[in-house]
């Protein structure tokens, strides 16, 4: 009989919290892939290309400290434990600002350029993609689902763990539980909602929480939320080795940049049609 401290036990939670994610950074790394996005725009009024300065330079300059981290991990993958767990963060914001470029040539859309702008830009994208003003080439990142959906979602105990599961064609719906988990907490924290164990509760539970839609192009803003304020099952890259660790941060640059340059791309076509330098 084998018996595991307290210490093996956390250790070994560690290293299966982290397998997971990993799967799931490659899985979102393989669906944008070569991504293309196609457009639709709604809106015929001038625009002010001046609008979209500044974020777009912010967008350049986090690219080039992406960069940066990646070339010293390159160097020395020890590094990689140090800048693992926060890549998310500025994976996002690289995102988040082309995200907000992207709407507003789009559509003329500055919610992102404010107060309340990243919640802003999760919805506004969505509702592109429920309109038809925008579709991806990979089904699976624009996919809409509800909350409830995605938590229903159920696969055999262990799986996600596996080397390979990032491939296996239910990983998507596994990433979207996951996502709606993440979901949940953020909304149970605004709620300041413990438990489901009043009526009022409940009630507010089946309003709100069930119908939420989300697609999986939202993974980089919960990944950011979870780096941010370390909830949920943060990850402690203390207990991973040094190459997990790399390899963990390669892959989600390489999604983010994936995703990235779709999103540049739809953005010159739309200055393009928009007569914007």
């Amino acid at each position: 009989m084998i018996i595991f401290s307290r210490s093996d036990k956390a250790s070994l939670n560690d290293t299966a919290t982290f397998k997971t994610h990993l799967n799931y950074v490659k899985c979102i790394a393989n669906h944008a892939n070569s991504l293309n996005i196609s457009i639709n725009p709604r809106i015929n009024s001038p625009l002010d290309g001046q609008k979209t300065a500044k974020f777009e330079r912010l967008a350049k300059i986090t690219k080039t400290s992406i960069a940066g981290e990646k070339t010293a991990c390159d160097n020395e993958h020890a590094y990689a434990q140090v800048a693992a767990p926060w890549i998310p963060v500025k994976c996002y914001y690289r995102l988040y600002y082309l995200e907000a470029v992207f709407l507003y040539v789009l559509s003329g859309d500055e919610s992102g350029f404010g107060n309340g702008g990243h919640k802003a830009v999760r919805k506004n994208l969505m509702l592109a993609v429920e309109s038809g003003s925008i579709s991806f080439s990979s089904a699976e990142l624009a996919t809409i689902t509800t909350w409830q959906a995605a938590n229903a979602f159920t696969t055999v105990s262990g799986a996600t763990v596996r080397t390979n599961y990032f491939s296996d064609a239910n990983c998507p719906n596994s990433l979207r539980k996951k996502l709606a988990e993440y979901i949940e907490h953020d909304w149970k924290q605004i709620k300041k909602i413990k438990d489901y164990r009043s009526r009022t509760s409940r009630n507010a539970k089946n309003r709100e929480l069930l119908p939420k839609k989300f697609i999986l192009a939202d993974f980089f803003y919960w990944m950011r939320i979870k780096a941010n304020y370390r909830d949920v099952d943060f990850l402690d890259f203390d207990n991973i080795s040094e190459d997990d660790a790399y390899e963990y941060l390669t892959k989600f640059i390489e999604a983010t940049e994936s995703y990235g340059a779709a999103l540049e791309n739809a953005i010159v076509q739309l200055k393009t049609m928009r007569g914007i330098k």
